[in-house]
């Protein structure tokens, strides 16, 4: 097969999405957590550290894209910087400190 036919199945096959991406392990997923601190009460996730490993490799997470105060889903990776998702107090699950910080976004 020439280069040129090479180029436009592989294209094509791009742009019909055929290429797979690997299934999201459970094991990557972080299970929520609930934590009492001083009067605070928190429920979800902190995901500055997702995994930490046998060999004392830390896993952290990559593309997160939502900012401060924004709803997220606990173990999916979504909030920017030191943030986890959590809900605390019995507020909405969003992208704030949690557990450590003080502060008690609801």
């Amino acid at each position: 097969m020439q280069f040129s036919s090479k180029l436009v199945l592989l294209l094509t096959a791009a742009a019909a999405g055929v290429f797979a991406s690997p299934a999201v392990d459970a094991r990557d997923v972080a299970a929520s957590q609930t934590v009492q601190d001083g009067d605070f009460l928190y429920v979800g996730v902190d995901e500055s550290v997702v995994e930490r490993r046998s060999d004392g490799i830390e896993k952290r997470c990559t593309g997160a894209w939502k900012t401060p105060h924004a709803d997220c889903k606990p173990g999916q990776c979504e909030c920017l910087g030191d943030y986890g998702c959590w809900s605390c107090g019995g507020g909405r699950m969003q992208c704030q400190p949690g557990p450590g910080s003080g502060q008690c976004w609801t």
